[in-house]
């Protein structure tokens, strides 16, 4: 065999090493998910002192669609002086009315309604390294779609994706590569989390992820749901939480308007 030839024959199977290590990884978490006993209570043990989270929720967060300068994601965001969250996106603002995003007093509502519209709540401010997780229950109307996830540019992550006629379950997705137009993106595989005791249409739960320089943890009430040490951003990043409808779902058109319901957001960052 020459040298060419047996060089590459390690390659093959250095990423085929590679490739089931990282199904493994992914099974694993699967897997260890399904078995959990999730507790109804939301409350958590956590090495991270809770005083240093700031914490969004109905009495005191602030939205506004401010005017963007040059393009959208350069924006200098001046906290206490602009708004915390917008209710559309910066490049599409059809179809996201400002009453499809409620501030009630126990809540953050975020709607997607009969007559096509849709809720979004997207943060004017943006966060490189720490952690942002939500307390959040769900709509259990048939195709609705609901997110949370963190973008600003590839990799983009998925916190949780849910269509309304899931049961016991959500999907936890991470994305990188270099840009949806070119179709260079990669996706993670088996995204599934399931668990019988599971029930994210009924009970509110905390929805996490931690983003450090090495790697990228996924929680669901402190249980692990995905570890990624490859397409770690290394830029800062927009909270959004969103409920649409499409084809993730089956194109199923919502027969009544659905509601996500978010008693907080929190964020602590790590310089």
């Amino acid at each position: 065999m020459s040298k060419k030839s047996a060089t590459k024959s390690f390659n093959s199977i250095l990423w085929l090493i590679i490739f089931f290590v990282g199904v493994s990884s992914c099974n694993t978490y699967k897997q260890s998910f399904k078995k959990q006993k999730l507790s109804i209570s939301p409350k958590y043990e956590r090495t991270h002192q809770e005083s240093k989270f700031t914490t969004y929720d109905a009495s005191n967060i602030t939205i506004g669609n401010l005017e963007w300068k040059g393009r959208y994601w350069d924006k200098i965001f001046e906290y206490g002086k602009d708004p915390l969250f917008r209710h559309s996106y910066p490049w599409d603002q059809e179809g996201y009315p400002e009453e499809n995003v409620r501030l009630t007093d126990s809540c953050i509502e975020i709607w997607a309604r009969t007559d096509g519209t849709k809720g979004v709540l997207f943060s004017n401010f943006k966060i490189k390294y720490g952690i942002v997780r939500a307390l959040v229950k769900l709509p259990d109307v048939d195709g609705a779609f609901s997110a949370f996830w963190l973008f600003r540019g590839m990799p983009e992550l998925d916190i949780f994706e849910h269509c309304g006629q899931w049961k016991n379950q959500v999907a936890v997705t991470h994305h990188w590569g270099y840009a949806y137009e070119k179709g260079m993106k990669k996706s993670t595989s088996e995204n599934t989390r399931f668990n019988e005791l599971f029930k994210p249409t009924e009970e509110y739960y905390i929805y996490e992820v931690e983003v450090t320089p090495y790697e990228v943890i996924y929680r669901i009430n402190g249980v692990v749901t995905r570890v990624m040490k490859e397409g770690i951003p290394s830029h800062e990043q927009h909270i959004i939480l969103n409920v649409t409808t499409g084809y993730y779902c089956d194109d199923i058109p919502l027969k009544e308007d659905a509601v996500m319901k978010v008693k907080w957001i929190e964020v602590l960052e790590i310089p």
